[in-house]
C-alpha cells in the first residue's frame, strides 16, 4: 500500500466522524492482532495485544460495521495480518466519549500493517 493511498483511507475515516462529534482519537503501534470477529448485529472487532489507550471498557480492540465505507480493507488488513503475524498499527475513536460500539469499544479510524 502507497503511502498516499493510506492518507486517503485516513481522511476518509476522519471525514466519516459525525459532524459536531467530539474526537478523542486513541491508537497503538507494533501491535500484533489476536483474533477477529463479528457479531450478529454487523460490527466487526479486531482485537491486538496491546491497549489502545480510548478510555473505553474494553481497551484492547477497535471495531466498525459491515457497512462501513473501509470494510473490506479493514477485514482483508486484519485477517493478512492475524495470518501472517505482521505487525499493526490501529487508530480508533471513543466519539463523545461514549465508546460508540456496544458502549464498551472505540471505532476504528485506520489499520497499517508494517512491513
Amino acid at each position: 500500500m502507497t503511502k498516499a493511498f493510506s492518507r486517503q483511507l485516513a481522511l476518509l475515516a476522519i471525514l466519516a466522524i459525525p459532524l459536531g462529534a467530539s474526537a478523542s482519537t486513541c491508537q497503538v503501534g507494533d501491535a500484533v492482532v489476536a483474533f477477529v470477529t463479528q457479531w450478529e448485529d454487523g460490527y466487526i472487532f479486531i482485537q491486538v495485544d496491546k491497549p489502545l489507550l480510548c478510555g473505553c471498557s474494553v481497551d484492547i480492540r477497535a471495531a466498525f460495521h459491515n457497512t462501513d465505507v473501509n470494510q473490506k480493507f479493514f477485514v482483508n488488513a486484519a485477517l493478512m495480518a492475524l495470518a501472517t503475524g505482521k505487525k499493526v498499527s490501529l487508530r480508533a475513536d471513543n466519539i463523545n466519549n461514549i465508546c460508540p460500539i456496544h458502549g464498551n469499544t472505540a471505532k476504528l479510524l485506520s489499520l497499517t500493517i508494517a512491513n
